[in-house]
């Protein structure tokens, strides 16, 4: 980036609250789902949760923090969704954001509460196909359930932005259903 630009520190927090209608993964007819994301070479991800037979609905309550360098180079997020198993974990499908987007419609007061639709391949495709199918979303062809997500974007003057020298284990223990991932 030129050094006339000028640089600005954000970050997003993306909440996942629960998920529905996911695909059954494993032989007891479930999902041990959890969310995955790479960004800047670094690999996020939520704790897996196992979710309910009955419509295959999932609490997930996790979240996850972004940091953001803007104006942004790379504007392309993808989020996979995945099914936790013992020798090797299976994609149940992805979503697609555009970083832009989401740090506006995370900039309202108290951010802002969003469905979003998972796609990948269809159940009994294999291979190379079924490969780009889960992993880019414009591409699938199945629809593979949604996710309630809350979000919130912070400037580094904002209330809730969080410098690295802040926080604390003692921050944690406030809030016991925060996994917070640094990048």
């Amino acid at each position: 980036m030129p050094a006339q630009i000028k640089k600005e520190f954000k970050q997003l927090k993306i909440r996942f609250i629960e998920a529905h209608g996911l695909p059954r993964m494993d032989l007891l007819g479930t999902i041990d789902a959890y969310v995955s994301c790479t960004y800047l070479g670094k690999v996020l991800k939520t704790e897996a949760k196992t979710a309910s037979k009955e419509g295959n609905v999932c609490i997930i309550d996790q979240e996850m923090w972004i940091p953001i360098q803007w104006p942004v180079s790379v504007d392309r997020l993808i989020l996979k969704l995945m099914d936790e198993d013992i020798l090797n974990d299976d994609i149940a499908g992805s979503m697609y954001f555009s970083l832009k987007k989401l740090m506006e419609k995370g900039s309202v007061d108290g951010g802002c509460y969003y469905w979003q639709n998972l796609y990948g391949a269809p159940p009994d495709e294999t291979g190379h196909m079924s490969d780009m199918m889960n992993n880019n979303p414009e591409f699938a062809s199945t629809w593979k359930g949604r996710i309630l997500m809350h979000l919130e974007a912070f400037g580094e003057n904002d209330e809730g932005f969080i410098k690295g020298t802040e926080l604390k284990k003692s921050d944690l223990a406030k809030h016991p259903e925060r996994k917070v991932q640094p990048l």
